[in-house]
């Protein structure tokens, strides 16, 4: 049985994860999936389908075209007459058609942890679309290891695209943060390291990662029941510099306009919205694997303001003048120029490395210290 779909590409995807959803709930057998050279995708899945006493085996064959298009499905019961299976199957996908035209979907909440390095977080803080809360409120010393929880809530089909969907805006919001607070945020990743413990004089290979002794939550955690409430550090967008903290607490704080950036970043324009999104990635690159690798870090930097050039505009000369346009204080050119070569084009192109990671070092402290205090902000 063939069944043409009028569906457009944009609700192929919503479609094909509510196809998903009602397959499985057939008794699945197995699946498998192939791209031919044509670039089509193709999915068989096999499930069995209970029809009054008899269980019948279904071949399901889903294609996918290269413009996100869908070929009719195509549904195949061997050894049964169509007329015992054709109708509940028929059935099934004009159900899943209707779902996906209403876009109906279910609210997941879904905990996310990030490590950084530096002060511990302050508190928690309940900003646009999420919360941002430290795993613990106690720790050893500036230099070790942090974990911070980002919590939100996904509306999707199912508990798996909800996961989906809620890691991916996760990582797009760590990248923000890592930008907005200067600090980096990455995900801890499921790999081995040696480890010394000095107290048992022991080295030990050991699984990284972080495992809270508390129960996650299943929903939003309601304000003060976890963290207190973290503080702002007050912020002046005219200059550069950081201002000083007048409670001299030590403790890592998020600007007090936070919550302006987040809303202004989500009322921009499509293009320019992705645009800061690229950028923030790139930076967040820069500070966490440039952590120990200045000229990566820079480099980086520098390709952040990059990504906020339009219409194909990445040159030397546009990168000066979109810094020079929006800088608080007075670059002079020559500098910017270098920065852009010398650091930037240097590192990517000639395979540079002018922060001096790869010469002794007396020789490569004088090397970039002007380039890495102006790329900061």
């Amino acid at each position: 049985m063939e069944v043409p779909l009028e569906i457009s590409e944009e609700k192929v995807p919503l479609f094909l994860d509510y196809l998903r959803l009602a397959i499985e709930g057939l008794q699945p057998v197995r699946g498998e999936g192939s791209i031919d050279n044509a670039g089509r995708f193709t999915q068989r899945l096999e499930c069995l389908l209970d029809v009054g006493q008899e269980h019948v085996p279904l071949t399901w064959t889903i294609v996918v075209n290269p413009d996100d298009t869908l070929e009719p499905i195509v549904v195949n019961a061997e050894n049964v007459p169509a007329e015992v299976w054709e109708k509940p199957v028929r059935a099934l996908i004009d159900k899943t058609l209707v779902a996906t035209i209403n876009e109906r979907k279910e609210r997941f909440f879904l905990r996310t942890q990030f490590a950084h390095t530096g002060w511990l977080l302050d508190g928690e803080y309940y900003l646009p679309g999420f919360r941002l809360a430290p795993a613990f409120t106690e720790s050893e010393d500036f230099i070790s290891e942090k974990i911070a929880w980002i919590d939100l809530n996904v509306d999707a089909i199912d508990r798996m695209q909800a996961n989906s969907i809620g890691w991916a805006n996760a990582h797009r919001i760590a990248s923000l943060l890592s930008l907005f607070l200067g600090v980096g945020f990455y995900a801890i990743q499921p790999e081995k390291r040696w480890v010394y413990d000095r107290d048992t004089e022991t080295l030990r290979c050991l699984q990284l990662g972080y495992f809270s002794p508390t129960p996650a939550p299943t929903q939003m955690p309601k304000k003060n029941t976890e963290a207190r409430p973290g503080g702002f550090r007050p912020v002046d967008r005219s200059q550069i510099i950081e201002l000083p903290d007048p409670d001299h607490r030590f403790m890592l704080q998020c600007p007090s306009d936070i919550r302006v950036l987040f809303r202004a970043l989500q009322e921009l324009p499509t293009a320019s919205r992705e645009a800061y999104y690229g950028a923030a990635a790139l930076y967040q690159i820069a500070v966490t694997a440039g952590h120990h690798l200045p000229s990566v870090r820079a480099s980086y930097q520098v390709a952040a303001v990059d990504a906020l050039l339009r219409g194909g505009q990445q040159t030397r000369q546009a990168w000066v003048d979109f810094v020079k346009r929006y800088c608080p204080v007075i670059i002079p050119d020559a500098l910017l120029h270098q920065i852009y070569g010398d650091v930037r084009s240097a590192h990517f192109h000639g395979g540079s490395f002018p922060g001096g990671e790869y010469q002794p070092l007396i020789a490569a402290m004088p090397t970039m210290p002007k380039q890495m205090n102006c790329i900061r902000d």
